[in-house]
Order: C-alpha cells, then structure tokens, then sequence
C-alpha cells in the first residue's frame, strides 16, 4: 500500500488532518491530448480528450450547429465520469480550473480552440450539474497552485497562497521539453498531469492510500540514466 499524506498531515504530523474521503480529482489542461486527466481514491486515472475532441471544437467554430453537438458530446463525457464514480462511491468531485479562470487554463492565448468554444466550461458546469444531481460535493473554485510543481509521491507540502516559502522543497520538476513528464529525484518520473491530480485531491484534504497494483503505482516509472 502507498500511502500519500495530505498538507496538514505531512506539515504536522497530526493524525487529526487525515480525512480519508472518496474523492476523484481532475486536472484540467490547455491541449486537446490532455484536456482532463483525473485519478480517484482506489489510484484509477482517467483521461478525457483526443483528435476527436479537436475534431468536434473545430466544426464548432465554424457552426452554431456542430456547437450543440460539442456540448452534448461534452455533457455525455461529464456524465460517463460522474457515473463510474457514483458506481465506487466517490464523495467529493474536485477539478484543479485555476479557480475558474478559464483564458488562464489555456496560458492566456485566446485563440486556443478550447478557450473559443468554451470547452472547459461546458465540461465543468456539466460535471457540477451531473455532481449535484448525483448528490456527490463538488469543488473547483480551490487554489490549485503548486500541484504541478511538488511531488505527490514523497508528499511534498504546497503553499496555501500563490507565493512559495524559501523553506519549501520540492522533491521533483516538471521537465522543460516534455510538459507531459514530471521528474522525481533522483531516478523516477510520473505522468505530470496524473502527478498534479493526485496534488490536487491532497490540497483538498484527502489522504490517498493506493494499492501496490493501482495505476498510480503503476505510472511510476524508472529513468534511463
């Protein structure tokens, strides 16, 4: 078992700060291959995008049309998570959104494609509405900052504010010419976004305890060096 400590837990030691909900938390991003990488509770990770969806937001550009289609296709995404999720019995729902700063998810470039068609939105708005539905808290207004940067696997602590203490440490980087890859010192790497989920889901609160055969683990990989 892998057991990842959440911010007050590891900042103090103090068993009181374990809360050990079922919680499945996403990481939201600017490109279509990785628009939303997300990881639960049992270390499942879930991936949503791909060409199709650059497909869909390029008609929807170009059409009101194919802009409903987007947005059905979209809520029916939002409704096969919430679903799966219903099914192990998640509790809480939380999506790293840059507080809901969408222009800021996709580095401020207002011709990213995402941003045009209102993509994250659409995905988040059908998550809070399937969410609520479903009787399942949801959160996606937190401060995200520093679940990209610290390391989930050695529990590194994260700021609460947007400034970093002198004194905090981070046991990895992301690489600089694969923003798909986090390197973990001194010989590991891990998916980032899958990495920055599992970030996100302890800055809530949550203690993640993943199994030996979980896809978490699984991820973790040795560098050649």
């Amino acid at each position: 078992m892998l057991v990842i400590k959440n911010n007050e837990w590891a900042r103090t030691g103090d068993e009181k700060y374990s809360k050990e909900i079922k919680i499945a938390a996403l990481d939201m991003g600017a490109c279509f291959n990785n628009f939303a990488v997300g990881i639960d509770f049992m270390g499942k990770i879930y991936r949503v995008g791909g060409l199709g969806l650059k497909v869909l937001c390029k008609k929807a550009i170009e059409s009101s049309k194919d802009a409903s289609i987007l947005e059905a296709r979209i809520a029916m995404m939002a409704n096969k998570l919430v679903s799966g999720w219903k099914e192990k019995g998640v509790t809480d729902v939380v999506i790293g959104c840059c507080q809901e700063d969408y222009l800021q998810l996709c580095h401020n470039n207002s011709e990213n494609w995402l941003y045009k068609t209102h993509t994250p939105e659409i995905f988040v708005e059908s998550l809070r509405e399937i969410c609520t539905h479903e009787h399942i808290i949801f959160d996606s207004k937190f401060n995200e900052a520093y679940t990209s940067s610290a390391c989930s696997l050695t529990s590194d602590v994260m700021p609460l504010v947007n400034k970093k203490d002198d004194k905090t440490i981070f046991n990895g980087i992301r690489s600089e010419t694969d923003y798909n890859i986090y390197f973990i010192y001194p010989n590991l790497m891990i998916d980032a976004n899958v990495n920055a989920a599992a970030n996100i889901a302890r800055k809530y609160g949550a203690t993640l305890k993943f199994e030996a055969w979980s896809e978490y683990v699984r991820n973790i990989k040795k560098m050649t060096i």
